[in-house]
């Protein structure tokens, strides 16, 4: 399996963006944190991409639902596990958090124990997916 590198926090609260970008951080990622997903996707698409997503799934004006599937529709980008991050816990969100492409959701606050273990398990998901 390659090494993770580079991973990155979606999250309009700077300092839950800030808080998660040093837990990444603590797991051996470079980690980037920005404030609003269109700070990201100009990255991507101008070819800088990550290795993993961490996205909250409320944000002004966006949802994660809505940045999952502009990521999932680009070519390129399938590959890119993204794990949601939410204080709702209604299954029907989660439900189509994960049926868009999500690989993974876990509810704030939450422990570095518990987004290392939905990290394992997203990369796992994405293991299968790309399987030849």
């Amino acid at each position: 399996m390659q090494k993770l590198k580079i991973a990155w926090s979606i999250d309009d609260d700077a300092e839950i963006g800030y808080i998660i970008r040093l837990m990444l951080k603590a797991m051996g990622f470079e980690a980037r944190s920005f404030l609003h997903p269109r700070e990201a996707v100009q990255l991507m698409m101008r070819g800088i991409s990550p290795d993993l997503i961490v996205l909250d799934m409320n944000m002004p004006g966006v949802t994660g639902i809505d940045v999952i599937e502009f990521i999932r529709s680009r070519a390129g980008w399938d590959h890119i596990p993204i794990i949601i991050l939410s204080v709702e816990s209604a299954n029907e969100m989660v439900e189509r958090a994960m049926n868009l492409g999500a690989d993974g959701y876990i509810f704030k606050p939450m422990t570095l124990d518990e987004l290392e273990e939905a990290i394992e398990s997203a990369l796992k998901i994405r293991q299968n997916i790309h399987l030849p």
